[in-house]
């Protein structure tokens, strides 16, 4: 018998890493977004009119930050599920990956991506950017 090395149970591939970071990341925008994001952007706002040395517009600040509130009000951890789900769909369509894919279909289109497929989803794309990676130091 060789002297195999049996991996740790507690330790994560490079792929799961960087899928739980991704993962981490995604929980991260959206929380802060939720949080204080159009007062932490108003506030930018009105700073960056302070340190140009103009007179606040109230209403090309109300403007900006109406427009940034509308697109945090559309931006939802759903979207960048679903579009993770289908960046990893379109990977897997192209190439001949080695990984456990889980539950993640090719051809994916954004309408047919659920919440559920984006738990292997990051896995995949792991695996893609661990494999590219790779890649550039083998050239």
């Amino acid at each position: 018998m060789g002297n195999t090395i049996m991996p740790s149970p507690w330790e994560s591939t490079p792929q799961e890493q960087w899928a739980q970071n991704f993962r981490d990341r995604i929980s991260a925008v959206t929380d802060n977004l939720e949080e204080s994001g159009v007062e932490d952007y108003k506030a930018g706002v009105e700073a960056a009119f302070d340190q140009a040395g103009v007179d606040v517009d109230a209403d090309d600040v109300s403007l900006a930050v109406s427009r940034f509130e509308d697109s945090v009000e559309n931006f939802s951890d759903e979207a960048m599920k679903r579009t993770t789900v289908v960046a990893a769909a379109q990977y897997l369509e192209n190439n001949d990956a080695d990984v456990d894919v889980g539950s993640v279909p090719g051809s994916t289109t954004y309408e047919e991506a659920s919440e559920d497929e984006f738990e292997a989803a990051p896995r995949v794309l792991g695996d893609k950017f661990i494999q590219n990676w790779a890649d550039s130091y083998s050239a």
